[in-house]
């Protein structure tokens, strides 16, 4: 579907939203790493990343990404790929069993990057 809706704006010269060129971004398009093992435990955080200016460290477990609750890598595709570039995303973390709070404010083009 997004193929299709791709090619329809290009044939009639519109211009084609970013949200529709870069899909599903994962994670680490905003510098988190998540463990395959452990659920939506951060395993590596990459420097000077949206997530590492909000604050979120190696061993956190994403609680809540945008009011969503994080059962898996999936569920922080699904947030991210539905999020404005304009909002900053509310993260719930549990860090070593203590409840902690991140904003992450996405820069200007985060999705093509």
């Amino acid at each position: 579907m997004l193929e299709g809706t791709t090619r329809a704006l290009r044939a009639l010269g519109e211009p084609v939203p970013a949200r529709l060129t870069a899909p599903y971004p994962t994670p680490q398009r905003v510098g988190i790493m998540l463990s395959t093992r452990e659920r939506a435990t951060v395993t590596d955080v990459d420097r000077h990343s949206p997530a590492e200016r909000a604050g979120v460290q190696v061993g956190d477990r994403i609680v809540r990404f945008g009011g969503q609750p994080i059962v898996s890598w999936a569920d922080v595709q699904w947030v991210l790929y539905t999020a404005s570039d304009a909002e900053p995303i509310r993260i719930d973390l549990d860090r070593a069993g203590r409840p902690v709070e991140a904003t992450l404010v996405l820069p200007s083009g985060w999705r093509t990057r």
